[in-house]
């Protein structure tokens, strides 16, 4: 029998229990004002973007014509990608949650990495060197690969569910304020692709001096004997490649300026070739031969549809490795003007320039049809190539892009860089992506190609010249 006393304790207890109980609860009943939960952290995206930045990454992703804006962080990950936009990968779609695709270089990455994502996230995976945009199943987050998140989706993710298996994707900023490209040139580098078996163009925004010496030495070609540097001197007052820009890679490969003379005054007889060379500074910078100044030169063509050989001048046979450098032109009087041309027409002696332009018939100046003066054009360019196989570097320098033609909707362009390949149609297949990729519609563009001669470079890819798709790769 319990006692008044131990009977009231017991009471104090019981109540001092229940209102424990109740304070352990979740206190949805009795609190007044509940606290806001913070929202998940995504690792990378946190605070990273302030209002200064926000506006210079903004990210545009092109699928289909339809833009999809997000926003980059400011992670060390984010910012490399930057630098390396705009890109077009090759994305393809994965367990109806994302969206993934090779990068061309990888990322360095400093960041914590994590094993999970968010919706909307766009990440960079070091394992398969890929970025990813994640659009779907966040209850589902776990991955089996470390992935860096660069930035984040912010419009409506709905466009993800509805898209085919494999998408090109596009990749740029946003008004972005760029005196190389503008903002609607890498929709048209219709030729960029991310397969590995493709040739490289590398490209730098810088067109003077050190820009050239970084492209070409990403080439690694590999110097010996005397170094023919093969360009053209141009006619008199014409524009021309600055010597000045080209004295360092001259000095370091102790190369020798070739070209051949022409069909007009004063360029057609050598004496007046090498005034005009003297006249634009190339003298002051380094020798100067003129390749057809004591007899020509026959390069055999194995398998061409129109010429048996390209003719050239003899001293072409004193050099063993081939530097050809190009003031791309991609809009003169008619044939674009580019690495084929440099090294067929410009290599080509007086009677071979007729040759190929008779389509193997003569040596003088008489047109035939131009779908054969095109395949005479692959077919010199194969000479070349063949003749010193495997020693030649092509270099495409965009600048000073005058408008020389009656082209609709041309219009000169801004500087922008200097590509460099070991392919000679991969490399004027970047040049034309970068300059006829400015034209205000897809019919446009196809009447500037028709125009300059574009076929040129499927003709040369039959030949097995090279190939029209590349890889961009830049160099900073």
């Amino acid at each position: 029998m319990l006692s008044p006393i131990k009977k009231y304790l017991l009471l104090v207890l019981s109540v001092l229990l229940v209102l424990c109980a109740s304070g352990c609860g979740t206190g949805h009943e009795t609190e007044t004002k509940t606290a806001k939960p913070e929202k998940p952290k995504t690792a990378g995206t946190e605070n990273n973007v302030n209002s200064g930045q926000a506006a210079q990454n903004v990210l545009v992703v092109t699928i289909n014509g339809k833009k999809v804006r997000g926003q980059l962080n400011s992670t060390p990950e984010a910012k490399a990608f930057k630098t390396m936009l705009p890109q077009k990968i090759s994305m393809t779609g994965f367990g109806g949650r994302e969206y993934y695709g090779p990068m061309e270089k990888k990322l360095e990455v400093t960041s914590p990495g994590r094993l999970n994502f968010d919706n909307g996230d766009i990440t960079y995976c070091p394992t398969n060197n890929s970025i990813a945009i994640f659009y779907a199943q966040t209850n589902q987050p776990n991955l089996t690969m470390k992935v860096y998140t660069i930035g984040k989706i912010t419009d409506d993710l709905s466009i993800f569910h509805d898209l085919s298996p494999k998408e090109t994707m596009v990749f740029t900023l946003e008004n972005e304020n760029n005196n190389a490209i503008s903002d609607k040139t890498p929709t048209e580098l219709v030729h960029r692709v991310q397969d590995p078996a493709a040739p490289i163009v590398y490209y730098t925004k810088a067109v003077n001096s050190q820009g050239l010496l970084k492209v070409y030495e990403a080439l690694k070609q590999q110097t010996s004997g005397k170094v023919g540097v093969k360009l053209s001197f141009e006619a008199p007052g014409a524009t021309h490649l600055d010597p000045q820009m080209l004295k360092p890679l001259v000095d370091k490969v102790q190369g020798t300026f070739i070209d051949s003379n022409g069909f007009t005054s004063p360029r057609d007889t050598t004496a007046g070739n090498l005034q005009v060379a003297q006249e634009h500074g190339f003298t002051a910078v380094g020798p100067v031969d003129i390749l057809d100044s004591e007899g020509e030169l026959d390069l055999p063509v194995v398998g061409g549809k129109h010429l048996k050989f390209h003719r050239t001048g003899a001293h072409f046979a004193n050099y063993d490795t081939l530097i050809s450098i190009v003031h791309f032109k991609p809009h003169t009087l008619r044939d674009y003007g580019g690495t084929i041309k440099n090294l067929t027409i410009c290599l080509a002696s007086i009677g071979g320039k007729g040759i190929i332009h008779s389509g193997g018939t003569n040596t003088n100046f008489s047109e035939g049809s131009m779908k054969n003066f095109m395949e005479s054009l692959a077919d010199a360019c194969k000479g070349a190539m063949d003749y010193k196989q495997g020693r030649w570097a092509f270099i495409n320098v965009l600048n000073n892009l005058q408008v020389q033609d009656s082209c609709s909707d041309a219009e000169q362009l801004p500087d922008i860089g200097i590509l460099a390949s070991n392919d000679p149609v991969a490399i004027d297949s970047a040049a034309l992506d970068f300059t006829y990729g400015q034209a205000p519609s897809a019919q446009v563009r196809k009447a500037w190609e028709n125009k300059h001669n574009y076929d040129v470079l499927q003709y040369a890819e039959e030949l097995g010249v090279g190939k029209r798709n590349y890889r961009l790769v830049e160099i900073e």
